[in-house]
């Protein structure tokens, strides 16, 4: 209906087109519209000087206002509507109808004149999610809700420092297990689950918020997903969802750059490369079995919809750009938690079936490799690859004599002096390890990976001539498009991976040249060493924010070093 003041001549036509309302976009409303306003100037005048004005009783503080210069005789205007709500949108536990109040203030020939209008629409249930737009799944990923938060750091505080270059993936166990022995249980919702949800196109459906799951100790795949998804985002683990026909399961990225996959595992099938990073699937319906059995299920539903093309992969960073976290109001209901030792156990021995996993695969590719080398004994390729596992798992006097092999029957072999150089370095024989690199430099000059561990050796030994190594390194691979793989730059050229202040490689080569050019200058002692000391320290920091642990630390080396 359209009302108008006594003295109104004109009559525009207001027209109100407005959507259903879900409490989880609410921010969202804020800058894309909810429904919008068409106005008809049906006068013989114009209409100048049009405020709009939209309110929702008890749902917005304050109108959203917009306004209009003129509308000519017989024109239209459509105005988007953006209504900007409260909290209290989140105290709907039923679908309910309110009324969109909207006042239209305008001149006709100068003289003010109003008119208004109201629609009806349906305000949704605080849980209500449209899966038409799937990346709204989103809004429902609360990392910053007091719960999600409490139970998150109370985890934390239990774990401690983690000084692991696998730390996401600890935490993401001791979060499983805590969940695990609370206990959280999935639960089936047994009036739409999402699998009949997504095969019969019912795509209305409702999503628990992390906190209300925490509290009621129980939801289904979406349900727990959010809440996992949440509690790794709070403590700064990037997450993705995955939508499969019929489910929906949870990414999270490892920390681990992928030429370090094999920290984690030497199987490709149980991890997903994406920006350069490891990311691990979790099929977390698996609560309240192991962690280990999460993540075996979660690998095999990506590779199965992935190869069967019928996988989405929705990035949380990416999706709340569109759709923020919900800010929740305070609630009734009071979560109760006290870690006891049983999670401790439980994290413990999620970590054991980890480690077994790990040796078992990596005993398997042993076998694997020692068999064929038998039968193949002059394939110099599988013995380099046989020489660089045994280094990368730390059994270096078997690495030792498996590049010492190969360079008894090739000499010049540029992966062989690289790799046996890596191993002494691993040692703490730096000299020795510089020698091999020299040697890798004679048949692999253009290599600026063996320029980047010869520098990484020198800087170990406190060397000047570290800088020269690494300024070389960063030329040679910036030429040849190998930054990524040696230095651990991101694809984009936007910085370190895992450095927390994002350094751009402009800076890093910044730095690098003025450490070369103020290394040259000083020859004598003086106040200046001070300064080159504590840029070599920044230098070494550098690293330490690429690969989890500081390269000076002699047990990081390993992840740090360029294989060949």
């Amino acid at each position: 209906s359209v009302i108008y003041s006594k003295e109104s001549i004109p009559r525009p036509d207001l027209t109100i087109e407005m959507e259903d309302i879900f409490p989880s976009k609410y921010k969202r409303y804020a800058s894309k519209s909810a429904g919008r306003l068409k106005i008809t100037n049906t006068t013989n005048q114009t209409l100048s000087r049009i405020k709009i004005k939209i309110f929702v009783p008890e749902y917005m503080n304050l109108p959203t206002e917009y306004e209009v210069h003129e509308i000519n005789p017989g024109d239209s205007k459509e105005i988007p509507l953006k209504p900007v709500f409260n909290n209290n949108i989140f105290s709907v536990d039923e679908d309910t109808p309110v009324q969109i109040e909207v006042v239209v203030e305008y001149l006709w020939r100068d003289k003010p004149q109003q008119a208004s209008s109201v629609k009806t629409t349906t305000l949704l249930n605080k849980n209500a999610i449209d899966w038409h737009e799937e990346n709204s799944i989103a809004a429902f990923v609360t990392p910053r809700d007091a719960v999600v938060n409490r139970f998150s750091r109370e985890i934390t505080n239990m774990m401690g420092r983690i000084e692991s270059p696998i730390e996401n993936m600890l935490f993401g166990i001791a979060i499983f297990s805590a969940l695990n022995n609370m206990p959280v249980v999935y639960v089936p919702d047994p009036n739409a689950p999402f699998s009949k949800i997504s095969k019969q196109g019912i795509l209305l459906d409702t999503v628990q918020y992390p906190a209300d799951t925490l509290c009621l100790k129980g939801g289904d795949c979406d349900d727990l997903t959010v809440l996992y998804a949440a509690c790794l985002e709070n403590v700064g683990i990037q997450t993705a969802v995955a939508l499969s026909p019929g489910h929906i399961f949870l990414l999270f990225n490892s920390g681990v750059s992928q030429k370090n996959a094999d920290m984690i595992t030497l199987d490709k099938e149980r991890y997903v490369v994406r920006d350069g990073y490891v990311w691990l699937p979790l099929e977390i319906t698996e609560i309240g079995s192991s962690f280990f059995d999460a993540w075996e299920k979660g690998s095999q539903e990506y590779n199965t919809w992935s190869k069967a093309k019928e996988l989405k992969v929705i990035d949380m960073n990416d999706a709340w750009n569109e759709y923020a976290p919900a800010s929740l109001i305070d609630r009734p209901q009071q979560f109760q938690m006290s870690l006891n030792e049983g999670v401790r156990e439980t994290v413990q021995n999620n970590i054991d079936t980890l480690c077994k996993y790990q040796c078992r695969v990596k005993d398997n590719r042993i076998d694997e490799y020692v068999t064929w080398l038998k039968a193949h004994p002059e394939d110099t390729v599988v013995a380099n690859n046989l020489g660089v596992l045994y280094a990368r798992h730390d059994l270096l006097e078997k690495a030792i004599a498996q590049f010492q092999n190969i360079l008894v029957q090739s000499p010049q072999h540029a992966e062989a002096h690289n790799n046996l150089g890596n191993v002494y370095a691993q040692n703490g024989s730096y000299t020795l390890a510089i020698e091999e690199y020299k040697s890798a430099l004679q048949t692999s000059i253009d290599d600026g990976g063996i320029y980047f561990n010869m520098g990484l050796s020198c800087l170990l030994m406190d060397s000047e001539e570290a800088l020269d190594c690494f300024k070389k390194s960063w030329m040679l691979c910036e030429k040849n498009d190998t930054l990524d793989c040696v230095w651990d730059i991101d694809p984009d050229g936007k910085g370190l991976r895992g450095d927390p202040k994002n350094i751009s490689k402009e800076t890093i080569k910044k730095l690098l040249d003025n450490l070369y050019k103020c290394l040259e200058t000083v020859e004598e002692p003086s106040p200046q060493q001070k300064v080159i000391k504590q840029k070599r320290m920044v230098l070494k920091t550098l690293f330490a924010g690429t690969r989890g642990d500081a390269p000076f630390e002699n047990q990081a080396v390993t992840w740090t070093l360029y294989w060949k």
